[in-house]
């Protein structure tokens, strides 16, 4: 890997207004950054998020679940995704933010020709 590269892929520090930043999502007042585009494939980039801990968690199970069902696969993130539906219900704020959240990253990485989200 040349120099540039490894740079490119170095992560940026959180500053402490942006941990003090709400979560987008539940407005819970602590929050980390969350790449859109994964960071792995693309590096530092704009396309980020504020989210809590536990909406980040909530995120990542429900784009396992969405990459599952494309591949025809099935894990134990779909069985929590699934009790979290039966607990919340399907019209949870918090399911319809992250899904459109998981639905809008996957278009990002799609219009930037990185595979699978």
């Amino acid at each position: 890997m040349v120099q540039s590269e490894l740079v490119k892929k170095r992560r940026k520090q959180a500053s402490l207004a942006n941990r003090l930043t709400p979560c987008e999502c539940c407005k819970h007042p602590i929050s980390q950054r969350h790449h859109l585009v994964r960071f792995a494939k693309r590096g530092e980039n704009e396309y980020t998020t504020q989210l809590c801990a536990n909406c980040h968690e909530v995120y990542h199970i429900m784009a396992q679940v969405y990459r599952n069902w494309y591949n025809g696969n099935e894990t134990s993130a779909n069985h929590i995704l699934g009790h979290l539906q039966q607990v919340w219900g399907m019209k949870h704020s918090t399911l319809i933010f992250l899904h459109e959240l998981v639905t809008k990253a996957q278009s990002i990485e799609g219009n930037l020709g990185i595979a699978e989200l």
